[in-house]
């Protein structure tokens, strides 16, 4: 295994309670918070239960965790009992498991509806409530129901702003019935999970006693119902947080990039500015796009590949450069690593 970076030893080690880790593409981000980690695990006194990692996805928390198991060698499977890692929605969901009673669930056999489901007992609602009649819609879309669904999520708020009074009504009315049903869609968990949080002191008094690092990754990615979630425990826990507005692309979900530094203002900001993915060439063209944008949080790239590059100009539809790669030019292939 190569050796750190001074950057990657800094973020590795550092004594800050608020971190923010600029980590650019190919930067070595996952290695960086496997590191952190076990860091705290074996220089700092933390044990794996007083740590709550935040992931995007369940293939980000499972191959942390693989390469935890890798670094931490033998005795790791103990080490790491009790640690709470995965996505924002299972961890959620494992916090309202274990005291969604208050809320009035029956919290161990909350069931979570898939898309369809939820579909169909949101267009259910709309028929109860007589606006929708076999296929005719009445003075409501079925496209404007589903966008105020998703847009409160984001948000943590039970309508979002200027909804008419008919979406007001079925949002309500889907809400009593998920409740009676003791079943939530995909983002209720989040947003019953900060309710949990935000109405119950002695639930969150409990959880903060137990939190006491707060890790997160693609923070760039989150909305403000996520922020919320890990801003319940940090502090007074630590935080540690790895991100990159530059690679920012879900404004079209939520996700609020600037609350990187509106949220953490006097965080350690660490800059991974090494590249080990791409060429030269191909760093330099990035670089240079995106030196356009107003943001300075993040220095250029550098590259630490040794390897020149190259950037070839490819026809074609943006849609479609994937299958050009893949299919037509198989052999340029190492020129976009």
């Amino acid at each position: 295994m190569t050796e750190l970076t001074d950057s990657q030893r800094q973020a590795v080690t550092t004594d800050s309670r608020d971190v923010l880790v600029i980590a650019g593409a190919g930067s070595g981000k996952t290695r960086v918070l496997t590191e952190r980690i076990k860091h705290l695990l074996t220089n700092c006194g933390a044990s794996a239960s007083d740590m709550l990692v935040l992931t995007f996805t369940r293939k980000a928390a499972a191959e942390m965790q693989s390469r935890l198991l890798a670094t931490l060698g033998e005795g790791a499977e103990r080490q790491l009992r009790g640690m709470l890692i995965g996505t924002f929605h299972s961890i959620a969901l494992h916090i309202l498991r274990a005291e969604g009673e208050v809320l009035g669930y029956n919290a161990k056999s909350i069931t979570i509806l898939d898309p369809d489901d939820a579909d169909l007992l949101l267009k259910q609602c709309c028929s109860d409530l007589g606006y929708l009649h076999g296929k005719k819609w009445k003075g409501v879309t079925w496209k404007a129901v589903q966008a105020a669904r998703e847009g409160r999520y984001h948000i943590g708020v039970a309508c979002p702003e200027g909804a008419s009074d008919p979406i007001r009504r079925i949002l309500a009315e889907y809400d009593r019935q998920m409740f009676a049903l003791n079943v939530m869609d995909f983002g209720k968990i989040l947003s019953e999970c900060h309710r949990l949080l935000h109405e119950h002191p002695e639930v969150l008094e409990r959880w903060r006693q137990r939190i006491k690092h707060v890790l997160v990754d693609e923070l760039q990615d989150t909305d403000e119902v996520q922020y919320r979630l890990h801003g319940f425990f940090a502090p007074p826990a630590t935080f540690f947080g790895v991100g990159d507005r530059r690679q920012s692309i879900y404004g079209f979900r939520g996700s609020r990039p600037d609350l990187m530094t509106e949220q953490h203002p006097d965080a350690e900001i660490i800059d991974l500015r090494e590249c080990f993915r791409c060429g030269d060439r191909i760093i330099k063209a990035a670089n240079s796009l995106i030196g356009h944008n107003d943001d300075t949080l993040a220095q250029p790239m550098i590259g630490a590949t040794g390897r020149i590059g190259d950037v070839v100009p490819m026809p074609g539809r943006s849609a479609n450069i994937s299958e050009i790669i893949g299919e037509e030019h198989t052999g340029l292939a190492d020129t976009y690593r």
